[in-house]
This record gives C-alpha cells, sequence and structure tokens, in this order.
C-alpha cells in the first residue's frame, strides 16, 4: 500500500540502509557508443575504461545496484561485470 502512494520509495529506502556489500571489481567490460562521440575525439575502448574499475572495491547493494553505480560514474554501460565480494 505505501508503495502503491510513492513508487520508488522503497528502492530508495533500500539503498540509503547499511546493509551494503563490499564488491571488489574483478573484470568489466563496457558497451562503447561513438555516436555520442565527436568525431574528432577517439572514444575510450572498454579495456581502457576498465583499468579504472578493476581492483577497486564500491559499496552496493546488490549486483543492480553496483551496475548502476559504476555505469554512472562511468557514463557508459556496463556489458558485464565480475567481482567478488568481501566478507568483513
Amino acid at each position: 500500500m505505501f508503495d502503491e502512494l510513492f513508487p520508488g520509495t522503497i528502492d530508495q529506502l533500500n539503498k540509503l540502509s547499511i546493509r551494503k556489500m563490499q564488491f571488489q571489481i574483478t573484470k568489466v567490460d563496457f558497451i562503447i557508443d561513438e555516436n555520442v562521440y565527436d568525431e574528432s575525439l577517439t572514444p575510450p575502448t572498454s579495456e581502457e575504461l576498465a583499468e579504472n574499475y578493476v581492483g577497486e572495491i564500491w559499496e552496493a547493494n546488490d549486483e543492480d545496484d553496483l551496475m548502476a553505480e559504476i555505469e554512472n560514474d562511468a557514463a557508459h554501460r556496463v556489458d558485464s561485470i565480475d567481482y567478488r565480494i568481501i566478507l568483513k
């Protein structure tokens, strides 16, 4: 009922919860849309972008949240991702 009155509220509350897990990125592949780049610029490759993320630790609620966080940071869509969960 609450979610019917305020759609998306539960998702937002879950993102604010302290239940976030830590993920260490072991591999990530990006989808590079070359059409969004000016013709005079060379777009980065998926491998070049991945260098910024492999080995890094990210906090997220789940894999979907992790992918959304990385996509927002990289400004590119994630094609695939591998990670390990860091246990405290």
